[in-house]
Formats: structure tokens, sequence, C-alpha cells
């Protein structure tokens, strides 16, 4: 593809620069998928996908270059027919004069308001980075790098079988799932990364975050999953005072 981008500034104070960038952009995908689905998300089966990607400004060799690798693996298995277990590994790499950014944390499909630093919409990275998600215990954009890795595991299995609902509306929701996860990711740039740190006597990590709970889903009349999760984050020294709440939509990892 090729992707134009002009951007103008029109705060009298603002000391950015007007922007005109045009990226040639491609994407090469290897894909695996032979999942078998459930009430929520996969319950049987893997898949994976293996992505080579690059963007360059070939009008301005000071401009945009990146390329960039990723590799998602996800493998589940089914419990006595009524729960599965499942563990996904995925992590990525970008190179170039501008690598790509990663951004890790929080949930996808989050249903709230945020506030988001700035770096967040420059052109490279609103055009072109990627949001990794879950990461949960952890903001949504998180951590950032041009090096990422996520490990997520997570046991599910049928908490409600039949709710139903006389007040305010007469409703009857089914096949009510729960949820026990862990998620542990990291991102980082270039060599500057530090799994751990013993800094106040105390081993503990540093760059790695990592995150535990619990959580529901709920197949809203085959029109839409709504996901609700809480989460606490851990270093392995301490836990977090006050868990973090997510509601989203969408099927699970």
């Amino acid at each position: 593809s090729q992707i134009f981008i002009d951007r103008k500034y029109y705060d009298f104070d603002d000391p950015r620069l007007d922007r005109s960038t045009k990226v040639t952009y491609g994407a090469l995908s290897y894909v695996f998928d032979n999942v078998l689905w459930g009430y929520t998300g996969p319950i049987n089966g893997r898949r994976y996908k293996l992505t080579l990607d690059a963007g360059l400004n070939l009008f301005d060799r000071n401009d945009i270059s990146f390329r960039s690798v990723d590799l998602d693996y996800r493998r589940y298995w089914d419990i006595a027919k009524t729960g599965s277990f499942a563990i996904r590994m995925a992590g990525g790499a970008s190179f170039g004069r501008t690598p790509k950014t990663y951004f890790v944390g929080g949930v996808s499909n989050w249903i709230g308001s945020r506030n988001l630093e700035q770096p967040v919409y420059e052109v490279e990275n609103l055009y072109f980075a990627d949001v990794i998600t879950p990461l949960r215990g952890q903001p949504l954009y998180g951590v950032a790098g041009d090096r990422y890795a996520v490990i997520n595991a997570e046991l599910r299995f049928p908490l409600v079988q039949v709710l139903a609902l006389r007040f305010p509306l007469p409703l009857v929701f089914q096949n009510i799932r729960g949820a026990l996860f862990t998620d542990m990711g990291a991102a980082w740039s270039g060599s500057r990364f530090k799994g751990g740190s013993s800094s106040g006597g105390k081993d503990h990590l540093q760059d790695i975050r990592t995150g535990f709970g619990v959580g529901m889903r709920m197949n809203l009349a085959g029109l839409a999953l709504l996901r609700y999760d809480i989460a606490w984050s851990t270093d392995f020294d301490k836990v977090s005072d006050r868990p973090t709440h997510y509601f989203s939509l969408g099927a699970d990892f």
C-alpha cells in the first residue's frame, strides 16, 4: 500500500512543524489456524501467525524507514468438555531508522475513557505502531518500545448456566463463563532491557510487568460478547493495593 499523510498544526504556540509523509508499506504473513470455538472463544486447537512488514519513504531517505518481524502463537486444550486452558506467547522486534513502536498493556476493545500521552499521536505511532494486548494489571499503552514479549495463561470454566432477571426488564442470560488468568509482558528499546533488580534489598521484576486476576464473559444474545476482568499487578515483591477493572467487548484471545 501507498500511504500519504499530511498534518498541519493550527495552534499559534504549537512548536511542532507541519508534516508531509509518503510511505510505501507492505506486510507478509504465514497463518495457521485449526481451533474449535466455544461460546466465548477458542476451546481446542492451535493458531499462530508469523508476520514480516516494512515501511519506507521512497522520496526522502531521512524520513520513515522500518522493518519488523512478529510471531504470535496460541494453544488451547479442552478440559472435560466444559472448560479449557489457553496459553499464548507473542513477541516482535522492529529495526531501521524509525523502528515501529509496540505499545503493551490493558485489554482490546476496552470500554471507558482514557488519557493518552502525546507520543501516541505522533505520525509514526498513529499510523504504524502496534498495540499488544492483553496485559491486565497495566494501563492501556502502559509500556512501549521497539521490542516486546508477552505470555498469557488463562483457565476458562463454566460459571453460571442460566441467569434470569425480572426487573428492570425480563432478560435471560445463558452460559456465563469465568476465567482465572495471569499475564506477563515487557516492551523495551534496543538492548536497554533489565528483567529484574535487587534494589532496596529485595529481588523484584523491573522491566517485566505481571498481572493476575479473575474474569467473567457473557454472550449477549449472540450480538456481542461482554468481558469483565479484575486484575492485580505484581513485581514478585509487592502486589498492587487496588485492582484494575476492565470492561471490554469481543472474544477471548
